[in-house]
């Protein structure tokens, strides 16, 4: 099986498929994350020994809904958009039955160490939990916001209210909505009936509304501030699995395809966004791998570690591999075209190994590339052939 890593291979994300074509980096990046959404049903569709039986021993609403006889059909049938537009016009990562795999590297396999893996470029012993604590970690939205022509123009939604402290606004100064106000500073009465309609739905989650407003804030955003680079964090497909509820885990994952395809097409219809944006979907961890503990994830569920990835842009079809941790090297490339002289990405040249907010974790390889390689399972380690400085080398990636 080949192993989708944190792949030095994306500088290559921003060329065209062209032979000899030039780089061509998005002006605009939107990046949605699905919770928990398994690669089981990402690559294969429903799976029937989740489905409860009605009484009567006949097929239940969600099992006559989705499922199909062939994996193709029921993928298709559970996400029309990922596989009828993303997977014909983009890519689409992390499936072990047909030879690829995408993998988070924090040895957790829960929520708040995956989105910082996923943010900041590499996982971190320090973030260990989800509780509501600042990221002591410089995410690469945050970095965006003090480049010349993104600062203010980096925003972020979402239900769950450790967003904020995942993408630490008190430092990032981020404009982030989240909990039951998903619009920050609303200004048009459209704004105010959109925290109003979080407000008045059942509360069925203390920290936050269902996805729904969380996606009308987002795209209202779009529509009057244009920010460059949008990130958006789906929820509920972890709460119902959480709760054993295959049927409303997957109507919560057919959902999110449609609000990802209302995004991709409000992206299309605006002069600012359309044939120059690029967008990024993924999610944050697995879940079991069985009918005894597909409703969990964690460090006790080695099958959590597997994840997914995709992207889909204007005008870049390309084969490199992306995994959850790949999304800050991508997202940086996309917006910036940002590689340096030297070969590194401008983003980790100005953020060392050595730099405070990275010096505890020993799995930061991307500011060094020339002083690495993948081993044949996949894995990163030194490279052999380079003379280098004592302590410079990363560690390997497990």
């Amino acid at each position: 099986m080949r192993t989708w890593t944190l792949g030095i291979a994306l500088a290559l994300a921003v060329v065209s498929l062209r032979p000899g074509a030039a780089q061509t980096p998005a002006r605009n990046v939107v990046v949605i994350t699905i919770d928990g959404l398994r690669w089981q049903e990402m690559f294969t569709g429903a799976g029937r020994e989740y489905f409860k039986k009605e009484k009567s021993g006949e097929p239940g609403p969600a099992e006559k809904r989705f499922w199909r006889e062939t994996a193709d059909e029921r993928r298709e049938a559970l996400l029309p958009f990922m596989w009828g537009t993303i997977a014909a016009k983009g890519q689409i990562f992390g499936d072990p039955s047909n030879g690829g795999r995408a993998h988070l590297t924090n040895g957790l396999w829960f929520s708040y160490p995956g989105y910082n893996e996923m943010f900041s470029g590499a996982a971190d012993p320090r973030v260990d939990s989800n509780d509501k604590v600042p990221n002591p970690n410089v995410t690469v939205f945050e970095w965006l916001n003090t480049r010349p022509g993104f600062q203010g123009r980096v925003a972020a939604f979402g239900s769950w209210d450790v967003l904020p402290f995942i993408l630490n606004v008190g430092r990032s100064h981020l404009t982030v909505g989240s909990g039951f106000a998903p619009v920050p500073l609303p200004k048009t009465d459209r704004e105010r009936a959109i925290n109003e309609l979080a407000a008045d739905l059942p509360p069925y989650w203390d920290y936050g509304p269902f996805d729904a407003p969380i996606v009308y804030a987002a795209l209202e955003r779009l529509r009057t501030d244009k920010p460059r680079v949008l990130y958006i964090m789906l929820g509920e497909s972890d709460e119902w699995a959480h709760a054993g509820r295959y049927d409303l885990y997957l109507d919560s994952a057919f959902r999110a395809d449609r609000f990802i395809h209302r995004v991709w097409d409000t992206l299309q219809s605006m002069p600012e966004y359309a044939n120059q944006t690029t967008l990024l979907v993924t999610t944050d961890h697995g879940r079991g791998a069985t009918t005894s503990d597909w409703t969990d994830h964690g460090a006790k569920v080695p099958a959590a570690e597997s994840t997914w990835s995709s992207r889909l842009h204007f005008a870049c079809i390309t084969r490199s591999p992306l995994s959850a941790a790949n999304v800050t090297r991508t997202l940086h490339a996309r917006v910036t075209g940002g590689w340096g002289a030297s070969g590194r990405p401008n983003y980790c040249r100005e953020r060392p190994i050595g730099s405070p907010e990275t010096i505890s974790s020993t799995r930061r390889f991307c500011c060094r590339p020339a002083l690495v390689r993948f081993d044949a399972t996949g894995w990163l380690a030194p490279r052999p052939d380079v003379a280098t400085v004592a302590g410079e080398i990363p560690c390997r990636i497990r």
